[in-house]
């Protein structure tokens, strides 16, 4: 107890009230400490960060989301500037996020936010309701035809949200103000009504059903339960027909893949493609190509003469891989998450889902290298060459593997191999 009065007794605090210099305590004889917050303690948007965004990343609403990950701040739809109900800002956001862009700072995080939305759009924070704002600068609004264009061309994609109408929901706000985004990869909440289909009248009724409740499946004349529990008759009108998207020549692959997401509610989105000089910015569909659900789920659709496309399903989510690799398909193909860590961490994680294990003394002969955000790679179930080939593809790193044994060795790679 001595002792610890003694280290206290050798501490000079000074009060400070609001307004006044903020405390200081006396460490030693000649230096004092100042006890006061960083900038970016007090408003997280100043915190200095270097974003890199891995090429799953599609849009600039993608990348908004990831940069605002963590930070308490989310993205509030501006209210004040709509065209034909739709929201301005879901012309930014769902736009493709450029190649200079996928490598930024360090800079304060608004300043990453602003970089990525461009001059002709002003990113504004608040700290009472902890939101971030995109609003169109007065000085390069478009034309009201122009605004017929821009939102035609961004309907229907995955960040597009309809402005609030005058009905007010039990919070006292406008229905969808503050609906969340949704990004490729992520999930939306939906906050208008889904309704059900009077059998003799066609009109809408008051009950609402999932809007996962009617399938193709639902032959005509069959019955559906709404949420209250009450029984109607789906006519001929109200059976949908499996989902269709028709991709056209010359199109963008961006533009292609955000309307596969959006069709076909898909959960993420996985570029894996060997060769990295291909720029997913300057791609474009190579025919015009009808596609279905149920067809990207069993067949790889040619893209172009190098990418093809298809759907897996994971545990937890259904995910539209890009690849140039032939040898991957929908029925091989699994999606695996690299952690946060290093290069050995994960090797040993995906190691284990192959039912393989590393040598316990000396399986590890490479250096290893840090891992620092969580990013997705497909893998084939059957060949784990091919898998570790896709872990380890950007590390001087090699997978020796013993199928005989089940175990794995890991070198230095020869820059030439």
């Amino acid at each position: 107890m001595r002792y610890l009065l003694l280290i206290a007794l050798t501490f000079s605090v000074t009060a400070s009230w609001a307004g006044q210099d903020p405390i200081a305590i006396k460490t030693d004889r000649y230096t004092l400490a100042v006890m006061e917050p960083t900038q970016s303690s007090v408003n997280p948007l100043y915190t200095a960060v270097a974003a890199a965004f891995a090429t799953d990343v599609i849009t600039i609403g993608e990348a908004v989301d990831e940069v605002l990950d963590g930070t308490g701040y989310r993205v509030r739809r501006n209210a004040d500037q709509t065209h034909r109900g739709i929201y301005l800002d879901s012309i930014l956001l769902n736009q493709p996020l450029p190649a200079a862009h996928r490598e930024l700072g360090p800079l304060p995080l608004i300043e990453i936010l602003q970089v990525v939305a461009g001059s002709s759009w002003t990113v504004k924070g608040s700290d009472l309701s902890r939101t971030v704002t995109f609003t169109l600068n007065d000085a390069v609004a478009p034309s009201s035809a122009l605004l017929d264009i821009l939102v035609d061309e961004v309907d229907g994609l995955a960040y597009t949200r309809k402005a609030p109408t005058e009905v007010m929901g039990s919070t006292g706000m406008a229905a969808g103000q503050f609906e969340p985004n949704t990004a490729i990869g992520g999930s939306t909440t939906s906050m208008q009504s889904n309704v059900a289909i009077h059998s003799n009248t066609g009109e809408p009724s008051q009950h609402s059903v999932s809007p996962r409740s009617v399938t193709a499946e639902v032959p005509t004349g069959k019955f559906i339960e709404t949420s209250t529990g009450a029984s109607h008759e789906l006519p001929a009108t109200a059976v949908k027909s499996t989902p269709r998207l028709t991709l056209v020549e010359g199109e963008s692959l961006v533009s292609a893949i955000m309307k596969l997401q959006s069709k076909f509610d898909l959960d993420g989105v996985v570029y894996s493609v060997r060769d990295k000089s291909f720029d997913i910015n300057r791609l474009n569909i190579g025919d015009d190509i009808e596609v279905s659900e149920d067809l990207m789920s069993t067949e790889s659709i040619a893209l172009n003469d190098v990418l093809s496309g298809f759907i897996v399903s994971g545990q937890d989510d259904r995910s539209l891989i890009i690849t140039d690799n032939s040898a991957l398909n929908a029925f091989n193909t699994v999606v695996f998450d690299v952690k946060p860590g290093s290069v050995q961490s994960n090797a040993k994680r995906l190691l284990s889902e192959f039912g393989w294990e590393m040598p316990f003394k000396d399986g590890w002969q490479a250096q290893d290298y840090p891992i620092t955000s969580s990013f997705p790679i497909a893998i084939s179930r059957d060949d784990p060459r091919q898998a570790f080939s896709e872990l380890l593809t950007e590390y001087p790193i090699q997978a020796r593997l013993n199928p005989s044994t089940t175990t794995a060795y890991f070198v230095h790679r020869n820059p030439i191999q």
